[in-house]
């Protein structure tokens, strides 16, 4: 259903000379990609701009909203899988339809999907070394869009706060079996917030809010 109301870009790597190196945090140059969102430098770091240039495209297109931004990683240092997300504010606040949704509509319809993604692991974070993040630069680049940023563990989820059975190839599969689908490390979502939001927000899912 989701489909037939969106149009779904798919970047499955940005990085791959570093994981051809066995680096997924740093490119060939021991660059950590995801803090040159604010400023890549074309010639070395030629992924990131080039995305960036198709999001401003997308942005600056009147047949297109780009509604939702997801950036997905592993996480080396916690257990299970959390989100990163971007509050609004004064100096940048959010336009557009996507103003009427909640931040924490995401992250609510990803917990409600079952797959060890809990409301109580949402972080809200502002720090200073992250602002080179593609969540944290893409928000001002495109204000009309919520940005997030999705992290699983490398290892094992939370199970009662404790830890789980390893994360195998199947059980990552199925944590990706999100209700919107998403299974790829970056992912943009554009089309109709309104159908979007009917589609996917039952009542029963915005109680609360």
């Amino acid at each position: 259903m989701l489909r037939e109301h969106t149009v779904i870009h798919i970047c499955p790597m940005l990085n791959p000379d570093g994981v051809l190196h066995g680096n997924g945090r740093c490119d060939a140059l021991g660059k950590d990609l995801n803090r040159t969102w604010d400023n890549p430098d074309a010639r070395k770091q030629p992924a990131i701009a080039a995305l960036k240039r198709f999001l401003v495209k997308l942005r600056d297109d009147p047949h297109h909203q780009v509604d939702l931004y997801i950036d997905l990683h592993a996480h080396s240092g916690v257990m299970g899988g959390f989100v990163f997300a971007n509050l609004p504010s004064s100096s940048r606040p959010l336009c557009g339809a996507v103003a009427r949704v909640p931040v924490f509509f995401f992250p609510r319809v990803l917990a409600a999907s079952g797959r060890k993604f809990g409301l109580n692991a949402i972080q809200f974070d502002e720090t200073t070394g992250k602002a080179g993040c593609s969540r944290r630069a893409l928000a001002d680049l495109l204000p009309a869009t919520h940005c997030y940023t999705v992290e699983v563990s490398y290892h094992c989820p939370l199970v009662a706060g404790a830890k789980g059975p390893p994360f195998t190839e199947l059980s990552c599969t199925c944590l990706g079996e999100s209700p919107l689908g998403f299974r790829s490390p970056h992912a943009c979502i554009s089309g109709r917030q309104r159908e979007l939001t009917a589609h996917l927000a039952p009542p029963a899912l915005l109680a609360g809010w």
